[in-house]
């Protein structure tokens, strides 16, 4: 997969653009060394962009192995809010899942279908 990534500093806001299959590998490096080495805020809310993600491999066990890098950063990430954006409906019972599975952090997911949507939730209070 390929992760692609913009700071908004104006807004605070991260968009993140998943390509491809999704890695646990590559969720890491990119929340524990690639924004560090950016200068980018680890509290900072973001909007992953999964229109062009491969959902055919994310399954229940990647989920809960990317789930434990979340909770590894949990206490650092609490209180910001993760707008995942995908508009493709087979994948919206494996998103719930993630949703599910992840309830019990102090960061807020909510799946929407479009940017412009995911902006608007970021961006209220």
């Amino acid at each position: 997969m390929s992760i692609k990534f913009e700071y908004d500093s104006e807004q605070k806001i991260l968009i993140v653009k998943a390509i491809g299959e999704i890695t646990v590998e590559e969720y890491s490096n990119l929340m524990n060394v690639e924004l560090p080495l950016k200068g980018i805020p680890i509290d900072v809310n973001a909007i992953w962009d999964l229109s062009e993600m491969d959902f055919s491999v994310l399954d229940i066990a990647l989920e809960r192995k990317i789930n434990e890098v979340r909770e590894q950063l949990d206490e650092k990430r609490k209180g910001t809010k993760i707008a995942l954006v995908s508009d493709y409906d087979l994948g919206e019972p494996v998103l719930k899942m993630f949703l599910i599975i992840s309830q019990h952090l102090s960061q807020e997911v909510r799946v929407v279908k479009s940017m412009r949507k995911a902006k608007e939730w970021l961006g209220s209070k």
